[in-house]
Parts: C-alpha cells; sequence; structure tokens
C-alpha cells in the first residue's frame, strides 16, 4: 500500500507550551515526537501539537464569530483558549492511550487522563455512550473496539496530521460565559496489512476472499488507516486553567485500499 506524503505529558490546565515553545521532537504535519509510551502491543512515541503549527501560532481572525463581540473573551484568551484545545485534540482526542486499546484502554483514559482536562467532579456524560456506541466519544477511543491495531515499532502511530480551527464562539451560560471551538483534523495512521487483515475479518469480511478483493492488503507494502474529524469543545477558564466542559466529537474512518461502503 503506499505511503502518503507528509508529547509533553497532557497538561489540561493553564496555557499549554509544548516542549517550552521549543521544537525538539520530530515534525509530523501539524504534530510533533514526544514521550515515549509502552503498553500491551509495545512502544510508542506519543504526539503534541507543533508550537510552529498555525493553530498554535496566532488566531486567525475569520474564524473569530461575531458573538465574541462583546463577550468577556480578550484577544489572549482566544489565543489560549484555541491552543488548548488544539493541544488537545492533538494529544487525546487522536493519539490517546485509548486510541486502539479497546475498553481496557478507555477505563485506564478516564481514571488517568480525563481528570486533567474536565472539571471536578467528571461529567456524567463521560460515563454515557454516545448514541450507537458503547462508551462516550469526547475523544478516538476505539469505541465498540473497532479501530485496527495500529503500528508499535517505538516510533509515532501517526504518518501525517492537520488540525484546523474553523470557529472560536462565544456559548453564553447561566453564570457566565464558555467559548465554543470548532474546527477539523485529518489523520494517516500507521496499518500494517496483516493488522488491517485481522480488523476486516473481525468485521466479517472472508478471510478467504480479502486478498483478491483488496489487492493492495498483498502487495508487501503496508498501508494506513485514515480519519477525518469534525470536532468541537466548549472551554472555560476558571483561576486561570483551563478546562473542557462539553464536547461533540464525529470521525469517518478506512482503511486505505478497502472499500468499505
Amino acid at each position: 500500500m503506499p505511503v502518503p506524503s507528509g508529547s509533553s505529558t497532557p497538561s489540561g490546565s493553564g496555557s499549554p507550551s509544548p516542549s517550552g515553545l521549543g521544537v525538539t521532537g520530530d515534525l509530523v504535519g501539524d504534530l510533533m515526537t514526544a514521550e515515549p509510551v509502552t503498553d500491551s502491543k509495545g512502544s510508542y512515541l506519543h504526539m503534541t501539537i507543533s508550537p510552529l503549527s498555525a493553530v498554535y501560532t496566532s488566531v486567525d481572525q475569520a474564524t473569530v464569530d461575531g458573538s465574541i463581540a462583546g463577550s468577556d473573551w480578550d484577544a489572549d484568551e482566544l489565543l489560549g483558549g484555541q491552543r488548548f484545545v488544539a493541544q488537545f485534540v492533538a494529544e487525546q482526542t487522536i493519539d490517546s492511550v485509548a486510541l486502539d486499546n479497546d475498553k481496557a484502554g478507555w477505563t485506564d483514559w478516564l481514571s488517568t487522563v480525563a481528570p486533567r482536562y474536565f472539571a471536578d467532579p467528571l461529567p456524567s456524560a463521560l460515563n454515557t455512550p454516545a448514541d450507537n456506541t458503547d462508551r462516550a466519544i469526547p475523544i478516538f477511543n476505539d469505541a465498540d473496539d473497532s479501530t485496527p491495531d495500529l503500528v508499535r515499532d517505538g516510533g509515532p502511530r501517526i504518518d501525517a496530521a492537520t488540525i484546523s480551527i474553523d470557529s472560536l464562539a462565544n456559548s453564553p451560560r447561566e453564570g457566565g460565559e464558555w467559548l465554543a471551538v470548532d474546527g477539523t483534523a485529518s489523520v494517516t495512521y500507521r496499518l500494517t496489512d496483516a493488522s488491517a487483515v485481522a480488523n476486516l475479518v473481525s468485521q466479517g469480511y472472508d478471510p478467504s476472499t480479502i486478498m483478491t478483493d483488496f489487492p493492495d492488503l498483498a502487495d508487501g507494502v503496508d498501508g494506513h488507516y485514515l480519519v477525518d474529524f469534525t470536532f468541537e469543545y466548549q472551554v472555560d477558564r476558571i483561576e486561570g486553567n483551563w478546562i473542557i466542559r462539553d464536547w461533540s466529537l464525529t470521525s469517518d474512518a478506512s482503511i486505505e485500499g478497502v472499500s468499505q461502503a
């Protein structure tokens, strides 16, 4: 299958500053390699937001909704909220410990990571399954254990990624205001042909015909798991710390070279 061209520890509070704003890891699109992680499937490099990425560097004024005028969100807070969300998307939405680790990974994320980003006590919605799945979806978290096992070879699980912020809007609430940060992300995950085949078999595909039906899985070149995301995170700033109050996340995933209509 053809190869497309192409963290710091989650902070969850205050204004994130990956690696002190220095570029110390390898750049992967809008992301940067960060700390090594070892789990039951092997080792990989976790990702964070690149401090050189557009979403970290500045606010595009074209994305500032008219509702911001007259609100409490000033220019510094708009950039701070955007950075917080961009870092959360990079480190958690698209590259968390729950990414391809089944229900155990999700349970681990809820107990060890979620408290860094959500108000205490955690929102009950984190324990409420989204429609047609077995868990909440504030991040891409292998719902229904449907994500294929991604590459574990000590490098990143991601070959390419872009994150865009499309809108910054005021969301008035009783007693205050939240900042709604909307955007999209596109991610190319690393996937072996063997893992792709195993995933298709688990979905009910005939193992005796997969190679002939999808010749890209038999070409000797490992491929990718392609996912496009649309997100909204509504965030709040409490005593200088950013937290997530509400979220919406949808995704469209496919195995490269495989038609799954």
